[in-house]
């Protein structure tokens, strides 16, 4: 009797709690302006749920609306310090069973923010390793050199990182800007003119080239068009450092890469389907199915800028984050999704059946993220 007594009070005192945590999301719902006290008060009930991601969304509006409060503030950046840490639990992971370049790039780069530099030092040199002709950690380097104030450093990790993906836009953006700390105006103004290649729209760039072509004391070129900047590949460099496991995970990355493009080609079984792109955060093609018509390197660079564009400021829009998006135009479409650490973009014609494209998506996300 005694245990039923238990029990009847263990699920009295479950009732309301949640009851409690219902009446905080209706106030938070309902006011405009809640007290700083009921987002904290959420936000702990939450993570003690272990629902962590609402918890750091809550904590997240709490400090948007209240940015004079310490508490609210606080909760805010514990809550991201939590995804992060689950987040980097999760890559782990997911190396140790489908190593790729992406996953190394954006492991050390959650250690950087974490400002465990050492550890991400080393995730970088482990990735550099295994795949040398990948410029994701040379620029997680690049950018760890910048924050200590070594430009040479920095200098020469954007530099590789550069040499192996011409179309990356940030290291491009970091390397004009070392240049431009190094009195090297004229150097900064190659790579900006390079960003313009494949972003010629972008404000930002035009006035830091007009600066860079300012201080090296030549006249504001005409925007490079995207016809202009269309060259090779650079050769892939060797590795930086020797790993007894190196082979083994070559051989596994080299199954994934063939599961991945077997994934792709599931995407051009639907008619209308003129071609799929699946890149890294950095705007690598990871795998894809297109025709000679379309620059791959230069498709996956546009459809990175215009997803990191997008996710960067939905939330301010008010429309949460972003995960998936169309661009509509007369010629056809191209539908872009968030997959983990990955975009994809698919192309089609106007007449594709959007029921039958949308189901395919899906069907490929399950197998790509599952």
């Amino acid at each position: 009797m005694r245990h039923s007594a238990r029990g009847m009070g263990g699920m009295l005192s479950n009732f309301l709690r949640n009851r409690r945590r219902q009446k905080l999301i209706e106030e938070i719902d309902a006011q405009e302006r809640p007290a700083p006290e009921v987002f904290a008060e959420l936000v702990q009930m939450l993570r003690e749920d272990g629902d962590f991601q609402a918890a750091s969304r809550v904590a997240k509006r709490g400090a948007e609306l209240h940015p004079d409060s310490a508490k609210m503030l606080q909760s805010r950046a514990d809550m991201e310090r939590v995804i992060r840490d689950l987040e980097k639990e999760r890559i782990r992971q997911k190396i140790q069973s489908y190593p790729s370049p992406a996953l190394f790039a954006r492991l050390a780069e959650l250690y950087k923010v974490d400002g465990e530099v050492e550890a991400a030092i080393r995730v970088c040199q482990k990735g550099i390793s295994d795949f040398p002709s990948y410029g994701g950690c040379y620029l997680v380097l690049g950018e760890i050199c910048l924050e200590n104030g070594d430009y040479a450093g920095a200098r020469v990790h954007l530099e590789k990182s550069a040499e192996q993906d011409k179309y990356n836009y940030t290291a491009l953006r970091r390397l004009a800007d070392v240049y431009m700390h190094l009195g090297m105006p004229d150097q900064a103004a190659r790579r900006l003119e390079e960003i313009m290649g494949f972003a010629p729209g972008d404000e930002g760039i035009r006035e830091m080239l007009r600066q860079a072509r300012s201080a090296a004391g030549e006249p504001p070129p005409e925007p490079v068009t995207t016809a202009e900047y269309v060259g090779s590949a650079e050769e892939p460099a060797g590795t930086l450092v020797e790993d007894d496991t190196a082979e083994a995970d070559v051989a596994t990355a080299a199954d994934r890469q063939t599961d991945l493009n077997k994934a792709i080609g599931m995407l051009m079984g639907v008619t209308g389907v003129d071609g799929a792109l699946l890149v890294d955060p950095y705007g690598l093609v990871i795998a894809s199915h297109m025709d000679g018509r379309i620059d791959e390197e230069l498709a996956g660079a546009m459809i990175t800028n215009i997803f990191r564009a997008v996710a960067r400021n939905a939330e301010t829009m008010g429309i949460g984050a972003f995960e998936e998006g169309l661009i509509e135009g007369e010629g056809g479409n191209v539908h872009i999704m968030g997959l983990e650490d990955m975009i994809l973009a698919v192309f089609a014609q106007p007449t594709v059946k959007m029921g039958m494209l949308d189901k395919t998506i899906r069907d490929f996300a399950d197998r790509v993220v599952g």
